[in-house]
Order: C-alpha cells, then structure tokens, then sequence
C-alpha cells in the first residue's frame, strides 16, 4: 500500500468517510447503479482499519483492475 495514502489515513481517519459523503452527493443512481448501492451500504462510513487490512484491501483490488486490464487485452488484442 501506498506510505502516502497510509500517512493520510493515520493524520486524518475521518477523510475516508468525508470522501465517502462528498462521493454520495455526486453519484447519479440510475447512472451508477453499484456505486450507490455500496455508498448506501456505509462502505465508507467503516472505521479506519489496520494497516495489515489495508495493504489487504488494496491488493485484492488492484488484483482486480489488473484482472479487467488482462480480459480488455484478450479482448481486443
């Protein structure tokens, strides 16, 4: 995980939920269906976990985006 972004966590545990609350003003329902179920789910209203979560959080997700990249290159290429 990103020393940065962990550094923000530690300094200010409440922007997470912020952003969260920030992101839920914008987010258009209809448009983004998934979006605004995990919004209303309080994914980020969640209290900051431990940086060993983190670091677990972040590597599923990115094992993802780079699952998606994989199947757009299969697709196109």
């Amino acid at each position: 995980m990103s020393k940065s972004y962990l550094a923000v966590r530690r300094r200010d545990p409440g922007a997470f939920r912020e952003y969260g609350a920030a992101l839920a003003r914008v987010v258009d329902p209809r448009v983004y269906p998934s979006v605004a179920k995990a919004l209303d789910a309080g994914v980020f209203a969640a209290a900051a976990s431990s940086e060993e979560d983190n670091d677990a959080d972040f590597d599923f997700g990115l094992q993802l985006y780079l699952d998606g990249v994989a199947a757009f290159i299969d697709r196109v290429g």
